[in-house]
């Protein structure tokens, strides 16, 4: 099992060394209790099994060579240190290229939202106003059919006149006829 050496190392003033985990947290010396491991010390991340663990681990046994002394440096290179900034430089450039992006897209958008709720706005004014429209509408049709109804009752009362008026016509003109004829009997009549 082992782990990351992403720590710091130093002498302590009795000789022993010093492990500080990526938290920068003195690594103190633990002994496992596994079955694959029992007894065997390691250096570990004093943040175990919480959210804060930096992931640091290392056997006790790994960090002595053959003679005794430390055969590993667990300070990362200038060099490295150096890619990893460019690496973190490169990626907050980009980070803050897509932050404008969206910035500029937010924006956008925003404006866009505007424009649709005016537009929206004058659509319901529009849609107010020809609804009163046909509500005006449906009461001239209202008036409108009434007024149908009374032409309608006034031409089948004129309609019924105009049938029986040839027949008034005709005795109006044997009337008048026969008030001729009577005149003119009259007239002759006399002496």
């Amino acid at each position: 099992m082992e782990g990351s050496t992403a720590a710091t190392s130093s002498r302590s003033s009795h000789g022993e060394s010093e492990l500080f985990c990526g938290c920068g947290i003195k690594s103190p010396l633990r002994v496992s209790k596994s079955e694959q491991n029992w007894g065997r010390r390691f250096y570990g991340c004093v943040n175990y099994k919480t959210k804060l663990y930096c992931g640091f681990f290392v056997w006790e046994d790994t960090l002595i060579g053959s003679k005794g002394t430390e055969s590993i440096d667990l300070q990362p290179s200038h060099a490295e240190l150096q890619r990893t900034i460019s690496d973190l430089q490169r990626i907050n450039s980009e980070l803050q290229r897509t932050n404008a992006e969206l910035q500029r897209t937010n924006a956008e958008l925003q404006r866009t939202n505007s424009e649709s709720q005016s537009t929206n706005y004058q659509f319901c004014k529009q849609v107010d106003e020809m609804e009163r429209r046909i509500e005006g509408l449906k009461f001239n049709n209202k008036e409108l059919q009434e007024q149908n109804k009374m032409l309608k009752l006034t031409i089948s009362r004129r309609n019924g006149f105009f049938c029986h008026l040839p027949i008034m016509v005709g005795i109006l003109c044997v009337v008048y006829y026969l008030y001729q004829v009577q005149k003119n009997v009259k007239c002759l009549s006399l002496p």
